[in-house]
């Protein structure tokens, strides 16, 4: 019963941890995309 409870609070932990990544990337890509277009739209508004 031990090795049940321990594997299950492992993938569940896996899970989050993927999750965790997937937001962590999702920053780090999705910011300086955000912040080009926003720059790139203040030129050609000129």
């Amino acid at each position: 019963m031990t090795k049940f409870i321990d594997d299950l609070a492992g993938a569940s932990f896996d899970i989050v941890k993927m999750i965790y990544y997937f937001f962590t990337g999702l920053l780090i890509v999705g910011i300086p995309l955000i912040l080009i277009v926003k720059i790139v739209n203040f030129i050609t508004a000129l």
